[in-house]
């Protein structure tokens, strides 16, 4: 795969096993780079699906190598470690329980999840980023809906920010 910029757009990245269990799964906005493994010689084993209208350039890992100066490595190190960045901020979606992985990923993502437009993440996407079953995520998205927190009529709006937040460091609901 050869290394990708993304200019504008969303794009998932997941990555599956030999059995197919989804192992890696992501989203990525503009100013991400991919397929960082070139640059070692190794071959990335992953899906990229453009999730919106999106805008990426790629080049290979050998023409970059051959006309890279010393600010251009700089410029590619920290495009490196704003990835470093993003695979953590990913395996943070992966932790706790259902209810406050649901509710970080809508703090992190509502912005895309516009009134009137369809999202551009689908159900199965979305739990397999946050490591559970599409029906545990329903039903953190109904919680988090009977508890006035998110509209999710047609499609999905945050109504109480402050509270979601207080949900996603672990809080529970109200009864």
């Amino acid at each position: 795969m050869p290394l990708l910029f993304v200019k504008e757009g969303v794009l998932g990245v997941s990555a599956s096993d030999a059995g197919g269990r989804e192992l890696v799964a992501g989203v990525r906005g503009p100013r991400s780079m991919l397929g960082l493994e070139g640059l070692r010689g190794q071959v990335a084993r992953g899906t990229v699906v453009a999730l919106t209208d999106a805008v990426v350039c790629s080049i290979t890992a050998t023409a970059l190598k051959a006309q890279m100066s010393l600010d251009e490595t700089k410029t590619l190190l920290d495009f490196a470690l704003d990835e470093l960045s993003q695979a953590t901020r990913d395996s943070d979606l992966r932790t706790g329980p259902a209810l406050s992985r649901v509710a970080r990923f809508l703090l992190r993502y509502g912005s895309l999840l516009m009134p009137g437009r369809r999202a551009p993440f689908s159900k199965r996407h979305v739990a397999a980023l946050l490591d559970v079953r599409p029906e545990t995520m329903s039903r953190a998205l109904r919680s988090l809906t009977e508890a006035g927190l998110i509209s999710s009529a047609r499609s999905i709006q945050i109504r109480d920010a402050v509270r979601l937040e207080a949900v996603s460091r672990g809080d529970t609901l109200p009864e």
